[in-house]
């Protein structure tokens, strides 16, 4: 097994390089980890429509803008991140948080993309609570299996080696740029679309901006 213990994130070139060689890249978990799937909790329960059970007055003092919370079971991205913070041993959370500017955007249109989304450790590991960890104890107890259970520990190293092939590689790049070419020369609304922050903002004393022309 590999120790990843980076201070940033287990999205990194050196845990797909160690998945796609036939290792097990055993990753520490870190804040960016677990707020990225916070957000997409949260922004995929704004996109659902769910409805608001909190909002954050701190915040909006200190920052200017709100925070919307959102009850983690009111979408699936919510209840995985839920059963993945219960299983690392970090607790349940009770609401899952969102900019109010990112809630703003993705209202204003279903073509509105989540940021990040298909990029998270959700799409490095079926089962990342697995292979992570962020203390002794838990360090221990996903060291030892990889030690102990030749099985699991090949299994999980085919799976993330799959995933990484799948997402990560040059030829899985040029296949997303082909697609995102085609889709948009396809679109007939991306000759007029107006994006959402180009519309004008209540209270706003500039102008919007002109939609995007295609040359």
């Amino acid at each position: 097994a590999h120790l990843h213990i980076s201070l940033h994130t287990a999205i990194h070139q050196r845990v797909f390089e160690c998945a796609m060689s036939g290792g097990l890249p055993l990753c520490r978990l870190q804040p960016d980890d677990l707020s990225h799937l916070e957000y997409l909790a949260a922004a995929h329960a704004c996109r659902a429509g769910a409805p608001q059970v909190a909002s954050d007055p701190w915040r909006s003092a200190s920052h200017g803008y709100r925070y919307a919370g959102y009850a983690p079971n009111s979408c699936e991205a919510g209840r995985r991140y839920h059963e993945f913070a219960l299983a690392m041993g970090l607790g349940a959370p009770e609401v899952v948080w969102l900019n109010g500017v990112h809630a703003e955007r993705l209202q204003s249109s279903a073509s509105e993309p989540i940021d990040g989304d298909g990029a998270s450790i959700w799409d490095l590991c079926p089962d990342p609570a697995a292979v992570m960890f962020h203390d002794e104890p838990t360090l221990e107890r996903v060291l030892a299996r990889a030690v102990e259970d030749d099985a699991w520990r090949n299994e999980r190293a085919q799976a993330m080696g799959d995933r990484a092939r799948e997402r990560v590689t040059y030829d899985a790049l040029a296949k997303r740029m082909l697609r995102f070419v085609a889709s948009g020369l396809a679109s007939d609304e991306s000759a007029t679309r107006t994006r959402w922050y180009d519309s004008p903002r209540p209270g706003s004393t500039h102008p919007a901006k002109r939609p995007i022309t295609p040359v």
